[in-house]
């Protein structure tokens, strides 16, 4: 992303803060709705009973904190990342404001760049719904290093994110079949036209898949289907100074793969 993503994305925040709408997901049925896919992902990744509970998890795309205080309630060490300084601040506000158990921490930061203090620090990566705004192919995949170069030795990227054509077109916007992008405005978010391409693009970037869904045509976020994963990265990958693969020796991503739905 850029300077100038940062600047819409803060624009965007300052008029639903205006409004009195600061979430980005502005209506309850939306957040239990983005919460039940988080919490199908968390049983996969982090069931309960596991012999080593995940406890660290990094926040991409976090936001005002929607889904951060929710984890951070559930016991879980959360670090939100957000490319809006007006989102961070928000977020920042309202854990001041809570319970000491459910604060969390939170940064503005873009997070297709690298963050090299934070590596192998975390056991979850979550994608807060952002990469689907990450619309070019070069800032998707330095956001999937910046995830893999985060986790500890056997943690997971969950994923949620847009897939296959748009259901609807909501008034005032268009999806260009070209680039895969709905577009309203200057804002734009990327719909993969299939769940295996998606799949082939994490495998890239040196990741596989351990579970996968495809929800249809879900109401609460605007109709759209969406794609749900829990990732974790090729045993055998390895990655330089700069976060990029060197090597892999799986080469079937979709071996042994949990599929749901």
């Amino acid at each position: 992303m850029t300077t100038s993503a940062a600047s819409r994305f803060d624009a965007i925040y300052r008029a639903r803060l205006h409004a009195g709408r600061p979430d980005w997901h502005d209506t309850a049925g939306t957040v239990r709705e983005v919460l039940g896919y988080l919490d199908e992902l968390l049983g996969v990744a982090d069931p309960p009973g596991s012999q080593a509970p995940a406890r660290d998890v990094l926040e991409l795309g976090c936001g005002t904190g929607t889904l951060s205080f929710p984890l951070a309630g559930r016991g879980y060490s959360v670090l939100g990342l957000d490319i809006s300084a007006v989102a961070i601040t928000q977020a920042a506000a309202r854990s001041a404001g809570s319970s000491p158990q459910a604060q969390a921490r939170f940064k503005v930061h873009d997070v297709t760049r690298p963050l090299p203090q934070l590596a192998q620090r975390f056991d979850l990566v979550i994608d807060s719904l952002v990469l689907h705004y990450v619309t070019r192919p070069a800032d998707r995949s330095r956001m999937l290093r910046l995830a893999a170069r985060a986790l500890r030795p056997g943690g997971a990227l969950l994923v949620m994110t847009m897939c296959q054509d748009p259901r609807q077109i909501p008034a005032g916007t268009w999806f260009d079949a070209r680039t895969r992008c709905l577009i309203s405005g200057d804002q734009a978010e990327c719909h993969y036209p299939s769940r295996q391409g998606l799949t082939e693009e994490f495998h890239r970037t040196g990741w596989e898949t351990e579970y996968q869904r495809i929800v249809s045509g879900n109401t609460g976020t605007g109709d759209q289907d969406m794609f749900l994963a829990v990732l974790k990265i090729i045993p055998a990958c390895r990655l330089d100074d700069k976060g990029r693969t060197l090597a892999s020796s799986r080469t079937n991503t979709r071996q042994g793969v949990r599929r749901a739905g």
